[in-house]
């Protein structure tokens, strides 16, 4: 277990802007970490607790000062120093306490601007009563200092007299050098005095990781909920149990995935059987709806597909899910493996459907044609997916066949999601390629790491666009059609693409 123990504050010199290292962090009032009531009365101004680590598999521990949350240093430390995380906060008592969390699925929730969820179990927390509050760090010389965003500018903060005085930093630091701290307090429902904060601090060295503690000792029972008709205490169920739930109802009976999931408690227990049964007859209903009809003898098609068509490189057959098509043709393949030599950047573009039938491309960059007006690498097309369904397998069967061709390329990945925002594509090339760099392309992302994109920009895609839109204009295509309509793009496409420019 982690400890703490406490000492002195070291005070330094601040009001010309010089760097504090983690270790001299002050709590004198002109360099309090918050500006907000709730900050300030957390974090004493004479001493500070210091986390010690002993091991680096620690994910959770006391909060030294009961009651009281951590100071930010410490936060920093326990993000620096402890390389085993959570996936969720586990079921129990959590009576002044922290949990480190893996957040990799909230932060791309975030840059799509979708709401985060990070369940437990204590039962309500008041949205009404919560607030947030956001810093940031500057790195400088290996040291840190905090500063906040005023007016575009990053500012120190000067307290004389109980008013704020915002100072400018002089040099202004570097954005790429700058760490967010962003942090979310609530109180629960019926007792004010157990709160909750969530501190999640991106940028720089810092994963996708979150702090989450716990201060004070929860008295009261858990609420229930406003529109209940029921007596019973309210629970939600921690949605990552639910996926599980959903997953493994698929290939096993209602009882095998109760009693497993309630011997394999982590991420909590399903409410009652019936709940087990209720997944499993919504899974089968989706199966049911999203099942293609197909008539008889298209299983033929595609198999001679196969056998004919030079740029059908694989049809992937499965029991229980419809199957799938990998196209590309062999000098497709080559141009866009000489290609990635040189930059080794790779598009993966959800955003084609036609009728029932999803297509996921990868396109690459082609540096010897180059667009007329902008000078740009023109985007080409690399192999392609034909697909009725979304599930991790059949993105995973992709991007698997994808690693074998490409050998020991190791790309960094742009994507491009379309409506349908599917967490299964980046769960997928996590899978396959552990070791390249994920981004995401689409119109409200915010330049996340400072890693600029790449792909999908300054008009390079029109042709490549303007071709698919018109090889794809109508709803509904017989298979073999689509696949043909697809396959000629790919073998004539370049020629079309220098013809139109």
């Amino acid at each position: 277990m982690a400890h703490f123990s406490s000492v002195e504050s070291c005070h330094k010199d601040n009001t010309c802007g010089q760097a504090i290292s983690t270790s001299e962090i002050k709590n004198e009032p002109e360099n309090e970490w918050f500006s907000d009531s709730t900050d300030s009365a957390d974090e004493p101004h004479t001493k500070i607790c210091r986390w010690e680590q002993e091991t680096s598999d620690h994910s959770w521990g006391f909060l030294p000062i009961p009651g009281k949350f951590l100071q930010l240093d410490q936060i920093i430390d326990i993000l620096r120093s402890t390389d085993k995380v959570l996936e969720s906060v586990p079921p129990g008592e959590k009576n002044n306490v922290f949990f480190v969390l893996e957040d990799s699925k909230n932060a791309l929730r975030k840059r799509m601007k979708m709401k985060t969820d990070y369940h437990d179990d204590c039962g309500v927390w008041d949205s009404q009563k919560g607030k947030t509050a956001n810093t940031y760090i500057a790195f400088c010389d290996g040291s840190l200092k905090t500063v906040s965003l005023k007016d575009g500018l990053f500012c120190s903060e000067s307290r004389k007299r109980g008013v704020s005085h915002w100072i400018p930093l002089n040099p202004q630091p570097d954005q790429d050098s700058m760490v967010k701290v962003h942090r979310y307090y609530t109180t629960l429902k019926g007792d004010d005095n157990y709160r909750r904060r969530i501190t999640c601090v991106s940028g720089g060295e810092f994963p996708d990781r979150v702090v989450v503690e716990y201060s004070g000792i929860r008295t009261s029972p858990i609420t229930i909920h406003g529109n209940s008709k029921s007596a019973r205490e309210y629970m939600r169920t921690n949605p990552r149990l639910l996926e599980r739930m959903n997953e493994e109802v698929k290939n096993k009976s209602t009882k095998q995935v109760y009693e497993e999931m309630l011997r394999d408690s982590k991420l909590g227990i399903p409410k009652s059987l019936k709940q087990v049964a209720d997944a499993k007859y919504r899974a089968s209903r989706k199966v049911q709806q999203e099942k293609v009809v197909k008539v008889a003898g298209e299983n033929l098609d595609f198999l001679t597909m196969l056998e004919e068509n030079p740029s059908v490189q694989e049809v992937i057959h499965r029991k229980d899910l419809p199957s799938c098509v990998i196209l590309h043709s062999g000098d497709q393949l080559g141009d866009m493996k000489r290609n990635l030599e040189n930059e080794s950047i790779m598009g993966v573009d959800c955003t084609y459907k036609v009728g029932d039938c999803y297509i996921t491309m990868t396109v690459y960059r082609n540096s010897r044609d180059l667009h007329e007006e902008t000078l740009e690498p023109l985007l080409y097309l690399g192999p392609v997916l034909l697909h009725w369904d979304v599930e991790l397998r059949t993105y995973v069967s992709f991007f698997s066949y994808l690693m074998s061709v490409l050998g020991d390329m190791e790309p960094t990945f742009e994507v491009k999601l379309g409506d349908e925002i599917e967490l299964a594509v980046f769960d997928a090339l996590e899978n396959c390629f552990p070791s390249s760099v994920l981004m995401l392309n689409c119109q409200c992302l915010e330049e996340s790491r400072g890693i600029s994109q790449k792909l999908w920009a300054k008009s390079n895609d029109e042709i490549l666009s303007g071709l698919l839109k018109l090889t794809l204009r109508q709803k509904h295509h017989k298979l073999p059609d689509l696949v043909e309509k697809i396959c000629t793009l790919m073998v004539e496409g370049k020629g079309a693409m220098t013809q139109t420019l």
